[in-house]
């Protein structure tokens, strides 16, 4: 019977049950139990997934709220006692002890704004001592609770050792002792920086790069004398004779620790190791962008030179096409014209007055300023832009408004003549030419060619096809080729518009320097005021995640697709740039099925509570939900998230909420299930690669390339030997 063994198959002890209340559980029983491994989906949305003990919660497991939130940590007979994290939907966490359900014993919460409260707890109140330490102050308190009410409060200079793994990432380190870093005289911008300082949980992402004396070089970047002049700028030129004869570059100086600064640049002062130390900790963190309101923002535009002139910026496109004052006589012009707009229509484009007003809100929505190919910018009054032809183009989608009759348009001519408004307008005329010269003055500067600046005029927009957090994308023509026209919209908010309009400048900057086969080819920008729009070659067959997730296309060449994705990379990381936001809706697809990757914005994510968009976790490499820098191995991740998308059809991480993912995936262990198996097998042993942990072990995309290529030259070479062997045989 031995002979035959191997017939017997192992029971598999997993078991799928489906209540009366529409409870299911899938995994392990014993007796009609759940008994070991296995998920809980309640009826209510709620999910746990862990270990059981004669059907009780037992052991290791983590709880996903219907509400987003999340608990990892330990249970014992249904609840949750031991050691566990609860993520909050809106960034808090707590970290420490539980006793039935409750906060109990020692823990700490680290708040969304980065403050940190460490202590004691007791039915889920804080109870008996505690320090806290305010992210916006920098200071370090004592606290005595009894019952969440604060009994006594005192500021002190160090914590106890016990409580150092909490602080240490906040405090500067002297003499074995913990202190509160100081707080800088700088403006309030800065403090900004300081506040970036995060525990991690609410950041999705950092980039590796940090902040240079002028906004162009990263402090890792620095030779010596941009080090003594950064000395210098800190009032502590007495040392830069040290820092000179211990060559002290800024490679080294970002990795300097206090006491290198004391023992070998001879810097007996704490406060200027302190100054030297925290000045170091805000380059490093200066990239950081906010999670949902919850990390304050601090890109590169809001600092320094790059931020006075996208301040400039944004002042003098508010300047451009203001309202005009118009007298009465402009404004009884305009209602006869709008009145014969209504009652008029050619023979061949008939419109209803429904389409009548789309038109006009559209016209009105998209007046040019810039010329082509480094015209000069051209300003037309309302009148002219209001009745713009958008001619040359079948269907109403481009229809035009009725023209007025020729006796009609001279009795409009002799009102605007005796309108006592033309002299304005021809002053307006020549001060709004003057921003528009500043204008471009300020976007050379910024990057971005003249050349490259379309006169929307050129421009007929089709239907939309795409929308994100920025606004939303239209198919167009422009002098006859099809486009994609990417439409950045206005904010109500001043701010975030500001920082729409740095997001698009930046985008600009950096796709407008690339040209690369896989790379999606940028053709221009059109600025409206309000309103900027990215003009990008249109990619008929749309992106990847439409073809695996919507329209299930079958057949496709995945290994030239991946190759494609990896050699744009290979392109981007080869110029030491990030593509910090790589998914399959960012990689699209032209009628010739060649691959190209877009959106070189930064990642963002849709906050219930801000509404802000400014990340994507399920792409995303657990060091970044971290709050860790961005390195070209973040994308690398990215990218093996797109392969597990290719293999398995599903969206990563699905069902999860954005808290969960970054508790999960960020904090905790878990990681998408990668088959053993793929076709071809090339996919499944790059996802593997790709989705390593660690960092370091990750491939770079030149190597991940190098493989592709070797695999199908493999391919090959075992093609012509399975033919070649087939015609020997046949021969015979």
């Amino acid at each position: 019977m031995k002979l035959f063994g191997f017939l017997k198959r192992q029971t598999n002890n997993q078991h799928h049950v489906i209540y009366s209340n529409n409870d299911e559980y899938l995994g392990e029983m014993k007796d009609n139990m759940k008994h070991g491994k296995g998920m809980y989906k309640f009826a209510n949305g709620n999910r746990y997934e862990g270990e059981w003990h004669q059907n009780k919660k037992h052991g290791t497991g983590k709880y996903y709220y219907n509400s987003g939130e999340l608990y990892i940590g330990q249970w014992q007979h249904n609840k949750k006692n031991g050691h566990g994290q609860h993520f909050g939907v809106y960034g808090d966490r707590y970290v420490g002890q539980w006793i039935n359900n409750c906060k109990h014993g020692r823990g700490t919460i680290y708040y969304a704004e980065n403050s940190i409260y460490s202590g004691e707890f007791l039915d889920n109140k804080k109870h008996g001592p505690g320090y806290f330490y305010n992210s916006i102050t920098r200071e370090l308190t004592y606290q005595l609770y009894d019952n969440d009410k604060l009994k006594e409060q005192k500021a002190v200079d160090q914590v106890p050792c016990d409580f150092e793994n909490v602080f240490s990432a906040f405090l500067v380190i002297d003499n074995n002792k913990l202190y509160p870093q100081p707080l800088p005289n700088t403006k309030q911008e800065e403090i900004h920086q300081i506040q970036q300082e995060t525990h991690g949980f609410e950041t999705l992402q950092a980039l590796n790069e940090t902040v240079s004396l002028k906004g162009k070089k990263k402090m890792q970047e620095w030779n010596i004398d941009e080090v003594c002049t950064w000395l210098d700028c800190l009032g502590l030129s007495q040392y830069k004779e040290n820092f000179i004869k211990n060559h002290m570059i800024g490679d080294i100086l970002h990795d300097l620790t206090d006491v290198e600064l004391k023992e070998e640049l001879g810097i007996e002062i704490l406060g200027h190791r302190k100054l030297i130390l925290q000045q170091i900790n805000i380059h490093k963190k200066y990239y950081i962008k906010k999670m949902a309101g919850q990390i304050h923002r601090a890109d590169s535009e809001n600092s320094g030179d790059q931020s006075s002139k996208y301040d400039q910026l944004y002042s003098i496109i508010q300047k451009i096409e203001p309202t005009a004052v118009e007298s009465p006589g402009m404004e009884v012009l305009k209602q006869k014209k709008s009145k014969r707009k209504r009652s008029s229509g050619s023979d061949d484009k008939q419109t209803s007055p429904e389409q009548q007003e789309q038109q006009q809100q559209e016209t009105a929505k998209f007046s040019p300023k810039q010329g082509n190919q480094g015209q000069s910018l051209k300003v037309e009054s309302n009148k002219v832009v209001s009745n713009f032809n958008f001619n040359n183009a079948s269907g109403s989608e481009y229809s035009d408004v009725s023209s007025c009759s020729s006796n009609e348009k001279q009795q409009d001519q002799q009102l605007e003549n005796n309108s006592p408004s033309k002299y304005n307008i021809l002053q307006e005329k020549n001060l709004q030419q003057k921003h528009q010269e500043k204008l471009m003055s300020l976007l050379k500067n910024l990057g971005i060619n003249e050349k490259l600046l379309i006169n929307y005029q050129e421009i007929k927009q089709g239907s939309q096809i795409g929308k994100g957090s920025y606004g939303i994308v239209f198919k167009g023509i422009w002098l006859g080729q099809d486009v994609a026209i990417k439409s950045y919209c206005k904010r109500k908010d001043e701010q975030k518009h500001k920082q729409l309009m740095a997001d698009f400048l930046k985008e600009v900057q950096v796709i407008s320097n690339l040209r690369h086969p896989n790379i999606v080819l940028y053709m221009g920008v059109c600025i409206k005021r309000h309103n900027f729009y990215l003009i990008t070659e249109y990619m008929e067959n749309g992106s990847l995640y439409d073809h695996i997730h919507k329209r299930k296309t079958k057949n496709l060449n995945f290994i030239q697709i991946i190759e494609d994705i990896t050699l744009g990379m290979n392109n981007l990381h080869g110029r030491r740039i990030m593509h910090c936001d790589l998914k399959s809706s960012n990689v699209l697809i032209d009628q010739n099925w060649n691959v190209k990757l877009c959106d070189f914005g930064l990642s963002r994510i849709k906050s219930k509570k801000t509404k802000s968009m400014i990340g994507t976790p399920h792409w995303m490499a657990p060091e970044i939900m971290r709050g860790e820098p961005y390195t070209e191995k973040s994308d690398v991740y990215s990218f093996g998230m797109i392969l597990w998308e290719i293999i398995t059809g599903k969206i990563p991480y699905e069902n999860l909420s954005i808290t969960q993912i970054i508790g999960t995936v960020g904090w905790g262990h878990t990681q998408v299930e990668i088959p053993q198996f793929s076709n071809p097998p090339i996919l499944a042993i790059l996802a593997k690669d790709c989705l390593q942990r660690d960092s370091s072990q990750r491939p770079t995309f030149a190597k991940i390339l190098e493989r592709i290529q070797e695999s199908q030259k493999q391919k090959c070479q075992n093609k012509e030997k399975a033919k070649k062997f087939l015609i020997d045989f046949l021969s015979n």
